[in-house]
């Protein structure tokens, strides 16, 4: 199988937001007081929503309703006021809450990304310490998905008050273009339709079918929660993907259909020449795959049992049946078994010692095993036992090496042949703060802001994300290793009122620069004593 690599998609981001400033009167002198500054959050959860097609974050406004992971709404975060909620909307494509001081750590939680024009996902995240944890949950857009995703947004037929349909109704994707491959649902007649709530569906349905394929990266990188996962009754352990699917069905209110009273059929066409990891030969007529469904609001897969491959009308398919919507994924649960040994990987090319990113990935399986290595080797520890795969190497977001393995339990693994450039990387201090409108030297600083760094690296390239953190008490954040002589790109994502201006800047080989990024809020106050 041919690999399509991209960068690995960011990790996730901080968001601010910044509360009114009050007047006060007094008799005395009128003067201008600085604006109170803004304090670092404690155990802070940043949410980055990108865009699977170009990582970057999406323009739309995002719904985040974080549950627990038995799918029920969770009762530990907050919003920055400190005010309990589940519920959480981006901006700039970041949505940013906390988890209550009261709240025992480590909390399991589950991301539901909802927002209009994109497919529907989940993201499972843990909070481990009180400094919280930065992530993120690609997301897809149903007009414009990326390479090796097609998707349909079609009716999906008609509800009567009762939640029943009239008339059967099939709503298929277009073939994928890399593989051919497409997914379709099929309701048949007189079928009652319900919300998760048992509330039932009416009016006009619509349904949005994705189909991902097994082979281009931007595809899987769109797995739920990713293929490292956590069975009930089997353990830990990652699954091998031949494609799997989505389908979302709404009524006329919004409402989201989650169960029916009789069986639907869940298409999926099967790529030809897949070839079966187990077996290491192509998928034929008559070979049994596992199917598994996906819940949105606990994050967890299920078995639902072999779908048998058939040969279909312009190619292999297979067909199940179930009574509830979700993801859908054809493939092997593979239970973790780690190596008797930690193998040592050893890195060539990188004498001056720059730091790399190293990136793993198997048939359906990715994973980042390093970031910002500097060494010349480090050993690698808790993998799968013997798998085949690809070691990529990243420097700046440039892709500077790669290795083809296919045993990870061996004394050694290597050498990792990588060519970076001879230049030092520059560094970059950003500071952020209010200003006063009224008097613009009087300024105070934002804690807890979320800024990024964004360029292109390569000529018609896409734009990405080269750096991000979120700033300190003094409202400063020191970004290292950026790229030297390009031009970057620095923003930064609030809730509210005011709006950051982006800022651009050059940085320049081995020097540090500095960049302040400032908002105008009114301060003016009547009187010393406010």
């Amino acid at each position: 199988m041919t690999l399509s690599v991209s960068r690995p998609r960011a990790l996730a981001l901080m968001l601010l937001s910044l509360g009114t400033l009050q007047a006060c009167k007094s008799t005395t002198t009128e003067q201008i007081n600085p604006p109170p500054p803004v304090p670092v959050l404690a155990r802070p959860v940043s949410v980055l929503v990108i865009d699977s097609a170009n990582n970057l974050p999406i323009p739309a406004a995002a719904v985040i309703t974080v549950r627990d992971t038995s799918g029920n709404l969770s009762t530990v975060t907050q919003n920055r006021a400190g005010v309990a909620t589940a519920a959480f909307t981006t901006s700039g494509g970041t949505a940013i809450f906390q988890i209550a001081s009261t709240a025992a750590l480590p909390q399991s939680l589950v991301a539901v990304v909802t927002a209009t024009g994109y497919a529907t996902t989940s993201h499972n995240f843990t909070v481990a310490t009180s400094a919280g944890i930065e992530t993120s949950a690609a997301v897809v857009k149903i007009l414009d998905p990326p390479a090796g995703v097609t998707a349909t947004q079609a009716s999906a037929g008609t509800a009567n008050p009762g939640g029943t349909t009239d008339a059967a109704v099939t709503v298929q994707t277009n073939p994928e273009p890399t593989t051919g491959g497409t997914a379709s649902v099929t309701i048949p007649a007189k079928t009652t339709v319900t919300a998760k709530d048992g509330a039932p569906l009416t009016g006009a349905l619509t349904a949005v079918v994705v189909y991902y394929n097994p082979v281009d990266v931007t595809s899987l990188n769109n797995f739920p929660s990713g293929f490292s996962v956590d069975i009930p009754g089997e353990g830990q352990g990652s699954f091998l993907t031949v494609g799997f699917n989505s389908v979302q069905i709404v009524d006329s209110s919004g409402r989201l259909a989650s169960n029916f009273n009789q069986p639907i059929a869940i298409a999926q066409a099967i790529p030809a020449g897949t070839v079966n990891p187990l077996t290491e030969i192509p998928i034929a007529v008559g070979d049994p795959i596992p199917f598994w469904s996906y819940d949105t609001a606990s994050g967890k897969w299920q078995s639902e049992g072999n779908l048998i491959v058939a040969q279909g009308p312009s190619g292999l398919l297979a067909t199940g049946e179930v009574t509830h919507l979700s993801y859908f994924n054809l493939g092997w649960f593979q239970p973790q078994v780690a190596c008797a040994v930690s193998p040592t990987l050893t890195i060539a090319g990188n004498a001056a010692g720059r730091p790399i990113d190293i990136w793993m990935i198997t048939a359906g399986y990715e994973n980042t095993i390093a970031i910002g290595l500097t060494a010349s080797s480090m050993k690698l520890t808790d993998f799968p036992s013997p798998v085949k795969g690809f070691l990529y190497a990243y420097y700046q977001g440039r892709q500077v090496g790669t290795l083809a393995f296919t045993n990870l339990c061996a004394p050694s693994v290597g050498p990792l042949n990588v060519t970076v450039p001879p230049l030092p990387p520059a560094t970059l201090g950003v500071t952020v703060q209010k200003a006063c409108t009224e008097d613009p030297t009087k300024t105070s600083t934002v804690g807890s802001a979320s800024v990024t760094v964004w360029g292109v690296l390569a000529l018609g390239g896409p734009e990405e994300l080269l750096g991000k953190g979120l700033t300190n008490g003094e409202g400063l954040l020191t970004i290292p290793n950026l790229p030297h002589g390009t031009p970057l790109t620095v923003k930064t994502s609030v809730g509210g009122t005011p709006v950051f201006a982006d800022k651009s800047i050059t940085l320049v080989s081995g020097q540090t620069s500095s960049l302040t990024i400032s908002a105008s809020v009114t301060c003016q106050q009547t009187g010393a004593g406010g």
